[in-house]
């Protein structure tokens, strides 16, 4: 999760972001009001990388603590934006990767799978 991220997405409620480095950014503004502190100084981004999958981890594990408001504000800040907007461009274009290498792994000609054939 990085703050170039949040700036795009956070529009309505109001997220406080305490960074690893001691620095605090606020994005959005309006109801409801949380803050999160982030733990750890590769947190941010390998949230940032995954955040469908590592922030709610980082959330069990300690290194992103609700300081202000309750989990259920931040999914709520996160999630409402999430669906108003356009998606960030560099969410987009980690989608598109991983799309492209995902059909890179699968790509499996005739003669390859033929290959993979056990013959007992």
């Amino acid at each position: 999760m990085s703050g170039t991220i949040l700036r795009q997405i956070v529009r309505s409620g109001t997220l406080t972001v305490m960074w690893p480095d001691g620095r605090a950014d606020i994005y959005g503004a309006g109801l409801p009001l949380a803050a999160i502190r982030i733990q750890g100084r590769r947190s941010p981004w390998t949230i940032g990388i995954r955040p469908d999958l590592v922030f709610g981890e980082a959330y069990m594990d300690g290194r992103v603590t609700v300081e202000e408001g309750t989990i259920a504000d931040v999914l709520e800040i996160l999630l409402s934006n999430m669906g108003a907007g356009a998606e960030p461009w560099l969410l987009k274009a980690r989608s598109r990767v991983r799309r492209c290498s995902r059909a890179i792994a699968q790509f499996n000609p005739a003669r390859r799978a033929q290959k993979n054939v056990v013959h007992h």
